[in-house]
């Protein structure tokens, strides 16, 4: 499957999908600072917690592969050349 190109400045838009959203948001904050990167923002909107952040490539794949302990998820927009600090969107639902 081809990566889809990803809107504006994101490399990664995602979706997960958590039974407790508030357990949720804080593994996804515990895993982006045990991969070396940083939460740039978050919001709680009525049905989902939307969190950005930056994550160092090198990590990237380490980063990926933990999300799955949070929470099944689909990507919704991923861009195949990705930068030294890759800009992720996630949307906990």
């Amino acid at each position: 499957v081809a990566a889809k190109r990803a809107p504006t400045s994101a490399d990664l838009v995602a979706r997960i999908a958590v039974k407790d959203r508030d357990a949720a948001e804080r593994e996804l904050a515990s895993l982006i600072a045990r991969v070396d990167g940083r939460q740039t923002q978050r919001r709680r909107e009525d049905d989902a917690t939307v969190v950005e952040a930056l994550i160092p490539q090198s990590r990237y794949a380490e980063f990926s592969q933990a999300l799955a302990a949070i929470g099944p998820g689909r990507v919704e927009a991923e861009r195949p050349d990705l930068p030294s600090q890759v800009h992720v969107i996630l949307r906990l639902e």
